[in-house]
Formats: structure tokens, sequence, C-alpha cells
């Protein structure tokens, strides 16, 4: 059982400030867990991760790979696009076509806001959440 019943519970408890701050200091991703049960203690439970891109065309290939490579599978990959650019967008509908990840194509509304929304999507499908920004 989650502690917060919905995203909006959550990042009004974190405070979109704190929220903010990880995102500043990260260099290139972070994690960040809200369910209350220790991974270990559940048997394989599912994680979903939530990234963010904004003209991310030089590392999303890889950074997607990474976490398909990753040897804990239980996981999903949802990527909420902030507007890009560049050939972002296409890079992720082609993974999306093949049923890799969850996409999301917003307009450009910063990492913060960006993050919210994905988690939005996400947030009634899994108890442990992951965070990657591609920037």
């Amino acid at each position: 059982m989650r502690p917060y019943k919905d995203p909006d519970e959550f990042i009004k408890a974190m405070g979109a400030e704190a929220f903010q701050e990880r995102i500043d200091n990260a260099e290139n991703s972070f994690m960040y867990e809200i369910g209350t049960n220790k991974m270990e203690e559940q048997n394989n439970p599912k994680v979903i991760i939530c990234m963010s891109t904004y003209n991310g065309e030089k590392y999303v290939k890889e950074q997607i790979e990474s976490l398909l490579n990753q040897t804990y599978k239980n996981l999903e990959i949802y990527v909420r696009d902030d507007g890009s650019k560049d050939n972002t967008i296409n890079i992720l509908e082609e993974y999306e076509k093949n049923n890799k990840i969850h996409f999301i194509k917003g307009n450009n509304v910063g990492v913060v806001k960006s993050f919210y929304e994905c988690l939005k999507e996400a947030y009634d499908n899994a108890e442990y959440f992951g965070y990657c920004i591609i920037f």
C-alpha cells in the first residue's frame, strides 16, 4: 500500500521545490521510492521508470536500451517528451510501436511538470518508481 493515494498528494508531500532540487542536483538520473514496503519483501513487484526527454536524441536510445537490459525484468518505461525539436520524438515513437515503452507526447512545460504528467499516467500501475532525465 502506498503512503499517497495519488500523484497530487505525493508531489504536495514532497514539495515541488524539493523535487526540483533533486533534479537540479542530479548528474544524469536519480531514483526515488514512494512505496512503503521494501522491494525484497515483495514477490517481484513492478517498477515503473518515468523518463522526461527534451531534445535528447543523442542519448535517448542508449538510456532506453540500458533500462531494457536491466537484470530486474518486472519494469515498464513511461517516457514523456517535453516538446523536443530534434529527432527525439521519432525515436520514441519507434520504441512505442515495438511495445518497448509507453510514450506521452507533450508540450514544453519544464522538467518538474513533465515528470508530474508522466507520474499521473503511470501512478496506478506500480508500487515503485524511478526517474530518468534526458536533456
